[in-house]
C-alpha cells in the first residue's frame, strides 16, 4: 500500500513539472526496446477519456502517420507522437536512424570539409589571407560604403555652398576642381544635380569673366555629364548647350575653347535629345569652324566628336546637315601628311617590326582624320573632288601607307598600317566611283 502511494505521488510530481512545456511543444514519444514494466508505465501515462471508445485491436503501423484509437494496443518499436492538449496519439514505423558512431563520423567529416574549404579558397596576393569574408567583415564593408557615400554628399554640398559664398577666384576654382573629382562617380553626379550644382556653380562659372573659372566650370560639366543621361538631360534643361557652343567658337582663350568642346561632347554623345538640340542650335557650324580655324587640340576634339556623332546618328539629322554647315569644305585643311624626313621614315620602318618601337603621334591624328572622312565622303563627294589639294594629299598618303602596310605584313606584326591603307583605298574608291547613268 505504501509502495503504490509513493508511485502515485511520483507521477503527480512528474505531471506538475512536465505538462506546461509539453502542452506547447507536442513532443514525440518513441517506444523502442523498453522493458515490460517501462512499456506498461508508458502506456498508462496518458489516460483515455471517460467517454472514449476502447478497442482491443492491435495498431497496424505504416511509414505514414496514423491516428491511434483509444485503448488500441501499440506494438513496440514505433515512433509515437502525443498531443498533450487533446490527448490524441499518432504513430508510424521508425525511419532508419544513424548510430552514435555514424553521427560522430559525420560531424568529424563536416569539420574536415570546412577546414579544406578555407585551405583551398583563393588568397589575397601578398597576404596569405582568404578572400572569403565573415559576415561581420561584410557588415563593416557595407557600413563603410554607406559612410563614404554620405561623406561625398556632405562634401559636395559644402563645396557648392562655399562656391556661392566665396568671392575670390582661387577659392572658387578650388571648389570646382574638388567637385570635378567627386562627380566621376555615377551617384555623386546625380547628387550634384539634385544639389543644384548646374545652376549654382557651372552656369555662373561658364559666364564668369575669368578664363580660369570658365575652363574649370566646363571641365566639371564634362566630367559630370559623361555617359550620364540624367545629367545630360538636366544640362539641356538648364540651357547650357548654347552657352558651350558660344565658348567653343568665340572664347579668346584656346584652353577654354577646348574644355567647352569637351563638355559639349559629354552632353551629346549617346544622347539623341542632345544631338537634336546640337543640330538645331547650329552646333555643326561650330564644329566646321573648329576644324577650319582651331588649333591642333581643338581640331582633334572636333574630329573625334564629328566621327562619334556620325557613327551614332547614321543617316539622321547630323548626316543631313553636313553640307549646309560647311563640313564638306574643310577637309583640304584638315587632312595632313606626316613628316617624311629620313629620321621619320626610319622610325616608321622600325614600328612595323614589333611593339618595341612606338608609333609616331602623327599617325594617330591621321587615323582619326581618315575615319571621320570615310564617313562623310559619300555625302561630300562633290566638294571633295573639287579640291586638287585634298586629292594630292590622299594620293600621297595612300602611297606611303601602302609601303608600310607591305612591310608590316612581311614582318607579320600587327595590322595598324593595313587599317590606314584600307581606309584610304575606300575613300579614293568612293571619290573616283562613276555613278551609272540611265540610257
Amino acid at each position: 500500500m505504501y509502495y503504490k502511494s509513493w508511485m502515485m505521488f511520483r507521477r503527480l510530481c512528474l505531471y506538475v513539472l512536465v505538462l506546461p512545456a509539453l502542452s506547447q511543444l507536442s513532443q514525440d514519444l518513441v517506444f523502442v526496446g523498453e522493458s515490460e514494466t517501462e512499456a506498461k508505465d508508458a502506456e498508462t501515462s496518458v489516460e483515455p477519456a471517460a467517454d472514449s471508445v476502447e478497442t482491443t485491436e492491435v495498431f497496424v503501423a505504416t511509414r505514414e502517420w496514423q491516428a491511434v484509437l483509444p485503448g488500441q494496443a501499440i506494438p513496440r518499436g514505433l515512433h509515437v507522437r502525443i498531443d498533450m492538449q487533446t490527448g490524441e496519439k499518432v504513430a508510424r514505423l521508425l525511419a532508419e536512424e544513424e548510430t552514435e558512431e555514424q553521427r560522430k563520423a559525420r560531424i568529424l567529416q563536416s569539420i574536415r570539409n570546412i577546414k579544406d574549404d578555407l585551405k583551398d579558397s583563393p588568397k589575397v596576393e601578398g597576404t596569405g589571407k582568404t578572400k572569403w569574408r565573415t559576415m561581420e567583415e561584410l557588415k563593416e564593408e557595407l557600413k563603410a560604403g554607406e559612410m563614404k557615400i554620405s561623406e561625398d554628399y556632405i562634401t559636395m554640398k559644402e563645396l557648392v555652398a562655399r562656391f556661392e559664398q566665396e568671392e575670390t577666384e582661387e577659392v572658387k576654382v578650388t571648389c570646382l576642381e574638388e567637385l570635378e573629382y567627386h562627380v566621376h562617380q555615377y551617384d555623386n553626379a546625380l547628387d550634384f544635380v539634385h544639389l543644384g550644382g548646374l545652376v549654382s556653380t557651372i552656369l555662373p562659372g561658364l559666364n564668369s569673366s575669368s578664363p580660369v573659372l570658365r575652363k574649370a566650370a566646363a571641365f566639371l560639366l564634362g566630367g559630370a555629364a559623361q555617359s550620364h543621361p540624367e545629367v545630360q538631360g538636366a544640362a539641356l534643361a538648364a540651357g547650357l548647350l548654347p552657352l558651350l557652343l558660344r565658348l567653343t567658337q568665340l572664347d579668346p582663350e584656346p584652353g577654354v575653347r577646348v574644355k567647352a568642346l569637351y563638355a559639349l561632347g559629354s552632353m551629346v554623345r549617346r544622347s539623341p535629345p542632345g544631338q537634336e538640340e546640337l543640330v538645331r542650335a547650329g552646333g555643326l557650324t561650330v564644329l566646321a569652324a573648329s576644324l577650319r580655324e582651331g588649333g591642333p587640340r581643338l581640331r582633334l576634339k572636333a574630329l573625334t566628336l564629328l566621327h562619334d556623332l556620325l557613327e551614332e546618328d547614321g543617316e539622321g539629322a547630323v548626316g543631313a546637315g553636313l553640307r549646309g554647315a560647311g563640313l564638306c569644305a574643310v577637309w583640304d585643311q584638315v587632312v595632313g601628311v606626316p613628316r617624311a624626313d629620313r629620321g621619320a621614315v626610319r622610325e616608321d620602318h622600325l614600328a612595323t617590326t614589333g611593339e618595341e618601337w612606338p608609333l609616331r603621334q602623327e599617325h594617330d591624328t591621321v587615323e582619326k582624320v581618315l575615319e571621320a572622312l570615310a564617313r562623310v565622303v559619300g555625302t561630300c563627294r562633290e566638294e571633295l573632288l573639287g579640291s586638287p589639294t585634298l586629292r594630292g594629299k590622299l594620293e600621297l598618303l595612300s602611297s606611303s601607307y601602302s609601303v608600310l602596310r607591305d612591310r608590316e605584313a612581311g614582318e607579320g606584326e600587327g595590322s595598324y598600317f593595313s587599317h590606314l591603307s584600307s581606309l584610304l583605298t575606300t575613300i579614293l574608291a568612293t571619290l573616283h566611283h562613276q555613278p551609272r547613268t540611265e540610257l
